[in-house]
């Protein structure tokens, strides 16, 4: 195989340096800008024009054919186990949300998380948060009034709990309850 006539020129001198028993690091510095990858590169590629003896002193072991590939097959394994997995972006609270970069924003509200969400509140039509469905004409009602009702206070602080954890208007979900309650019995 003919070589270029700067390729043999820096074979010679890798094998006269070789000879002068020169350190590796030196070799690696001076002929390949102290990049180990790019010499472990350019010897494979060029190894033949070497002895045993000299390959032994540049630490260059010859890797079988099925080695090689297997290699490959197992990084090309990793690369798609990394592609399948789907990010998951913690929800920061407001604190955090201020201050994040602009970038950071960015990636958050393009997050599949956040955009997951978003499509499924435009695909309902009833505002549903997990099982409680609220109804749309008992959330914007006109006619509001004061009413006292007696219920008890275990009850009471039981309810206002639960509408605060998912996010409820006290009063939209007790219309929402008479509403469904006359449905029923009407």
């Amino acid at each position: 195989m003919s070589v270029h006539r700067l390729t043999q020129e820096k074979i010679d001198s890798i094998k006269k340096k070789i000879q002068d028993k020169i350190d590796l690091k030196e070799i690696i510095i001076t002929n390949f800008g102290n990049s180990k990858h790019r010499f472990n590169e350019w010897l494979s590629k060029y190894s033949s024009h070497f002895t045993g003896a000299e390959l032994d002193y540049l630490k260059f072991v010859i890797i079988a054919d099925e080695e090689v590939k297997k290699a490959n097959e197992m990084e090309v394994i990793e690369e798609i186990e990394e592609k399948n997995t789907i990010l998951t972006v913690p929800v920061p609270n407001l604190t955090q949300i201020s201050m994040m970069s602009r970038k950071d924003r960015e990636n958050f509200l393009l997050s599949n998380q956040v955009i997951e969400k978003l499509v499924n509140l435009l695909n309902s039509e009833d505002i549903k948060d997990t099982n409680i469905v609220i109804r749309d004409e008992a959330r914007n009602l006109k006619d509001l009034k004061i009413q006292n009702i007696r219920i008890s206070e275990e009850i009471y602080k039981d309810f206002v709990s639960i509408c605060k954890k998912h996010n409820l208007t006290i009063t939209s979900v007790i219309n929402s309850m008479f509403l469904d309650f006359i449905s029923q019995h009407k």
